[in-house]
């Protein structure tokens, strides 16, 4: 991220999740109706699809030396969703901070090479665990692509959102808080600014999160708003999303060559 790095930290790392009851919504939501920015319905069907979109991603990540002895092991999980299907595989979509390397994992601390990874990343769909590879890394935007290796029979819920992003639009959150399985949270966006390549939120979201969808809504239809990426650990309820267009460039590069990241 290009600026106000000083006081942010990855919703990886840190955040109690006790704070999802302040903003919840999907499964664990009230009887209360949801509208979009024009005062549209938001039908159950839309709720249940924007909240089965989400997919734990699960990483198991392996540092060797070049003796082949294991220096440092990742383990973790943060949230992916289905950006694109191509040739009868997924492209899933998630924070590049999720699959590393280890070192964009601990801000602003740097640490020496630990060599070569060995990494496993897995979803749960349809009852079944199937490994992913990734197929591209993007330090600067935080986005990563990965790559199913079969067909797994999921698609994309929606488009990209094509409209300008504003101060008071809804957006809902679903993802994988830790112990609590699939939790689908909303909140308003507070701030855009157009010369970052992020923008604010308050959806309570929590370690777990991290590289799950940022829905908006049009006309009561959802639309990919952007994925989730750190928390203002001084600034009690800001969190940050990476903007659509940064996100949807990134997977539009990744159609164009097909291929796996090395």
């Amino acid at each position: 991220m290009k600026s106000r790095t000083k006081a942010i930290g990855y919703i990886s790392t840190a955040l109690l999740a006790a704070a999802l009851a302040n903003s919840a919504t999907g499964d664990n939501r009230q009887n209360n109706k949801s509208y979009d920015n024009n005062n549209v319905l938001v039908s159950d069907n839309n709720i249940e699809r924007i909240t089965s979109s989400a997919y734990q991603l699960d990483a198991d990540i392996a540092y060797v030396s070049t003796n082949g002895r294991e220096r440092a092991r990742m383990q973790g999980h943060g949230t992916t969703f289905v950006g694109a299907r191509r040739n009868g595989r997924q492209y899933f979509i998630t924070a590049n901070h999720v699959v590393g390397p280890i070192t964009t994992l601990i801000n602003p601390m740097t640490l020496t090479p630990l060599g070569k990874q060995n990494e496993t990343y897995t979803i749960n769909a349809n009852g079944r665990q199937y490994n992913l590879d990734v197929v591209r890394r993007n330090s600067d935007t935080d986005v990563a692509i990965l790559r199913s290796r079969e067909d797994l029979g999921l698609d994309k819920i929606c488009e990209f959102a094509d409209t300008r992003l504003r101060e008071g639009d809804f957006v809902y959150a679903p993802g994988f808080p830790r112990d609590f399985g699939r939790y689908l949270v909303s909140g308003t966006i507070g701030q855009v600014d157009r010369n970052q390549d992020f923008f604010l939120h308050n959806a309570v979201v929590t370690p777990g999160f991290s590289g799950g969808p940022i829905y908006v809504l049009d006309r009561g239809q959802p639309r990919i708003g952007g994925i989730c990426r750190f928390y203002r650990p001084d600034t009690q309820g800001i969190f940050g999303a990476i903007r659509p267009d940064l996100v949807k460039q990134e997977l539009e590069e990744v159609l164009k060559t097909d291929r796996v990241y090395r």
